[in-house]
């Protein structure tokens, strides 16, 4: 949602081309982050970044 993706952009950012799955705490929030190229090979094109909350919703 856009209120997430405000609230995670900065452990958005940071995960983005650290090339490892992250668990954090962010928002009031437990999450699993994961980054992966948009382009194999060629992270310069860019990442795909999915948050996953870890507590109940």
């Amino acid at each position: 949602t856009e209120m997430a993706r405000e609230r995670l952009a900065p452990v958005l950012a940071e995960v983005a081309g650290a090339g490892e799955d992250l668990r954090t705490r962010a928002a009031e929030s437990s999450w699993w982050v994961r980054a992966q190229p948009l382009v194999e090979g060629d992270p310069e094109q860019g990442h795909r970044v999915v948050a996953v909350p870890l507590e109940p919703v």
